[in-house]
């Protein structure tokens, strides 16, 4: 059986899919390592994989206005990472290597490296498609990393990804731009990771009439969500619904409090959204693909520079919800997109049609052939 390397990082919603990846292999038998940060090694050594740390720094702890920098710096196009991968694949025989999408300077090592690999987008590509921000954004660090390298130029990301095999770990309807990605792109479809029970009891009785809302933020720390969260449960009155908010990263005694709802740190969506009516979310892609894996419709409230705001207006045009101003909706505009959606069937028909496409492109089986055929 094969053995794989993950290089990958402590980005929020790309670890989930790596993980889903990793543990069909090794349904296969094959052996999977990662290779990442020091703030990922217990949840995937949880997981029952080996890790190996390529960098103890963490862009996290920086004040907010040096997370950005610290993460393009640390991360995305690292330089220690010229030296640090191939010093691991040296020490640790592999036989193919999956690169994440935003590790440029690790994708660069790579390329010079007489290895098989792959790159894992774990998101829609048409976020960093040719012009857009993002790619704009990335592109002359991208290249100055790849001239350290001795690697040639790019005039895009998906060209800097597209010289091997690219796992699209999303569905082409999420992507607007899906018809234009290069040839070796890839939509397997998403990949969710399989998580232990957490354990957890809902404090309501089986019989509460009232609908279930997931509120449901970002769980990277670039961004302060406690005004959307506040914004949402004051939106949500309880002789209505009732709310369960996963706070994430937001300070939990900043959020109002409110009858109706219980604030938790962190419950997997998995075990959450089988009872859920509909969720408010910020719209990451591993939100949005699990509340359409299990049919809930969505009021989006995106934060700025990222997929989100990419991926909510895609989620309203496929009617399976609303995206609103996530700064700036205001709690009357979220309560009426609220009962919109709620009152409304063809949101939840659009949902349940997603559903049963996520549930046919089987994602983590495609990726995992997809890695298999690298060999």
């Amino acid at each position: 059986m094969a053995r794989f390397l993950f290089i990958t990082w402590h980005g929020g919603g790309n670890v989930s899919p790596a993980v889903g990846i990793a543990q069909e292999l090794k349904k296969r038998d094959h052996t999977v390592a990662f290779a990442g940060y020091e703030s990922q090694r217990q949840r995937i050594m949880d997981r029952g994989f080996p890790f190996a740390c390529i960098d103890t720094r963490n862009w996290m702890d920086l004040p907010l206005e040096q997370r950005l920098s610290g993460e393009i710096n640390q991360v995305w196009v690292c330089l220690d990472h010229l030296r640090q991968v191939p010093d691991l694949v040296a020490r640790e025989p592999v036989d193919a290597v999956l690169v994440d999408c935003m590790m440029q300077s690790a994708l660069a090592a790579v390329e010079y490296l007489n290895l098989p690999y792959a790159v894992l987008i774990h998101t829609i590509p048409g976020c960093f498609g040719p012009g857009c921000p993002e790619d704009q954004f990335l592109l002359d660090s991208i290249n100055a990393i790849r001239a350290q390298a001795g690697r040639p130029i790019v005039s895009s990301c998906w060209e800097a990804w597209s010289s091997a095999p690219v796992i699209c770990a999303t569905l082409p309807q999420l992507d607007p731009l899906a018809g234009q990605v290069p040839p070796s792109f890839q939509y397997v479809g998403p990949v969710f990771e399989r998580v232990p029970p957490s354990g957890w009891q809902s404090p309501w009785s089986a019989d509460d009439p009232r609908p279930l809302v997931l509120v449901s933020f970002s769980t990277h720390n670039q961004w302060d969500e406690t005004p959307r969260i506040n914004r949402t449960l004051e939106a949500l009155p309880g002789d209505h619904y009732r709310a369960l908010v996963t706070s994430g990263m937001a300070e939990v005694e900043g959020i109002i409090k409110s009858e109706n709802a219980v604030v938790t740190h962190y419950l997997p969506h998995g075990e959450i959204l089988p009872l859920a009516k509909m969720a408010v979310i910020h719209a990451g892609h591993g939100t949005v693909t699990n509340c359409l894996a299990h049919g809930v419709p969505m009021i989006c409230l995106p934060n700025p520079y990222s997929d989100q705001s990419m991926l909510a207006a895609q989620v309203e045009a496929l009617g399976a919800g609303l995206a609103l101003d996530g700064d700036n909706a205001t709690v009357e505009e979220i309560a009426q997109a609220v009962k919109r959606v709620m009152s409304d069937p063809s949101y939840f028909a659009a949902a349940k049609r997603l559903a049963d496409a996520i549930r046919a492109a089987q994602g983590g089986y495609r990726a995992a052939s997809m890695l298999e055929r690298l060999l």
